[in-house]
């Protein structure tokens, strides 16, 4: 049993109201902006009138996102979303500091206090202190340039035995029990992305660029300490970090060598190589838990019925109003998400399926995300549902791990059922190691944004 969605619900705005121009949003900000407040219960009710006005961007924005990553070859949906980063942002964003503005002083003379409220007002207050007016143009070139790496990154592609395969079909292929195949399939890939290199490291010194001016702008030493603030990392700081990087090299990164080695073995090579990682040393073939991405829905779906109803249908839900772009194809940005949307309460799944166990992976951890965008839906204010990223991935993480009592229905096959929880809770190890050199490499390139792209 889905849950049935109602009609979006507009107390504030008009209900027929469709983002066209920046000026179907200037009635609006006047109005917040100006109104007159006299008591608690009318600071509250502004409150949840600007929240609705949030709501109502953040989805409009959102669709614009998700439609250009589903394919970035289509020009208009690039144009929409192009329009929305250049036209609608840079009002949005001095529209969204004066308001910050108002609440700020509106509470310092009603005083609204509880858990939520604190937090909020705690966010608002660190909003308030990042925002430098003359970041507003350079935060749009920023946005321009990440939509660029995602028209790089979805066009590639490799041909392999005269057909085309998008990098994440490709990637299929080094399950293959041949070495040769993986092998060839691996090249093939490494020399698509080689061809763009020269493009992609132009495109990263412009974003390092901007994003250290951004940080300096905003009194800060480097990007790496503004980010730091701008997600609101409040609770850790760089030396936890650091810690953390030194404890996986300590810890965990023993247990992969012996993860490698146990490979090696297995595969009875002299070497292990690059292609070889992902070649299967516990069966005879690939682990194949569904053949396209409706199958992929329907079994999630009895997977978390079995945990709870409610999560089943959650997805249910999602799968009924078209909120689910789950399988590769050309054009197609890389990776997976789950994109909130905030006016209609239900988030869209976008992912890059190919029929793989990291696959079936990816499509629970995004139902977890997507789960806890339905149980945050009835909160009060639209701020109130935005996590930091800590705690939302603590939800898609979990789920992980709370659904692997349940992949029979992924597996028919006991053996495979249990090889697959067995690959699960390896990549789990294996997976810390790359976050490690990933977030250092981070730390090291925006400390010392002068790098060359050799240094780097």
């Amino acid at each position: 049993m889905s849950i049935i969605a109602s009609d979006i619900k507009r107390n504030y705005l008009s209900r027929d109201l469709v983002l066209n121009s920046v000026n179907d949003l200037d009635t609006y900000y006047k109005e917040l902006l100006t109104r007159k407040i006299g008591s608690r219960g009318e600071f509250e009710k502004w409150l949840f009138d600007r929240s609705e006005l949030e709501a109502f961007v953040y989805e409009d924005a959102g669709w614009r996102y998700i439609r250009m990553t589903i394919n970035t070859a289509d020009e208009q949906a690039a144009k929409r979303y192009e329009d929305f980063v250049t036209q609608f942002e840079p009002v949005i964003a001095e529209n969204t500091n004066k308001l910050n503005e108002r609440t700020d002083e509106l509470q310092k003379e009603f005083q609204l206090h509880s858990l939520n409220y604190d937090l909020f007002f705690r966010n608002l207050k660190n909003e308030l202190s990042l925002f430098r007016k003359e970041n507003i143009p350079i935060n749009t070139e920023i946005n321009k340039e990440t939509q660029r790496f995602s028209t790089i990154a979805g066009a590639l592609q490799i041909t392999y035995g005269d057909k085309t395969y998008t990098l994440p079909q490709a990637s299929v292929f080094l399950k293959n029990n041949d070495r040769d195949i993986r092998k060839t399939v691996f090249e093939l890939v490494a020399k698509a992305r080689h061809n763009v290199i020269g493009e992609l490291n132009d495109l990263y010194d412009n974003l390092v660029k901007l994003r250290t001016t951004v940080a300096k702008n905003a009194g800060f030493e480097n990007y790496r300490d503004y980010k730091f603030r701008e997600l609101v990392r409040l609770d850790y700081t760089v030396n936890d970090c650091y810690q953390l990087h030194n404890s996986i090299e300590e810890s965990i990164v023993p247990l992969v060598r012996e993860f490698m080695l146990e490979r090696k073995r297995l595969l009875n090579y002299n070497t292990l190589r690059p292609w070889d990682l992902e070649a299967e040393i516990y069966g005879s073939t690939p682990l194949k838990p569904f053949t396209n991405g409706a199958d992929l829905a329907q079994k999630t779906i009895k997977v978390f019925h079995e945990l709870d109803p409610y999560f089943a249908s959650c997805i249910e839900t999602m799968q009924q109003m078209g909120h689910f772009d789950l399988e590769s194809k050309k054009g197609k940005a890389p990776g997976g998400y789950n994109y909130p949307l905030y006016e209609t309460g239900v988030p869209f799944i976008f992912m890059n399926a190919v029929g793989t166990q990291r696959d079936m992976v990816t499509m629970v951890h995004e139902g977890g995300h997507a789960v806890h965008s339905f149980l945050s839906r009835h909160l009060k204010l639209t701020a109130f549902k935005s996590l930091p990223s800590e705690i939302a991935e603590l939800a898609s993480m979990t789920m992980e791990l709370i659904t692997m009592d349940h992949w029979n229905e992924f597996y028919d096959n006991p053996r495979d059922c249990a090889r697959a929880k067995k690959e699960q809770l390896e990549k789990i190890i294996t997976i810390l190691p790359w976050i490690a050199i990933v977030d250092k490499f981070q730390h090291v390139v925006y400390e010392q944004p002068e790098h060359t792209h050799e240094q780097r």
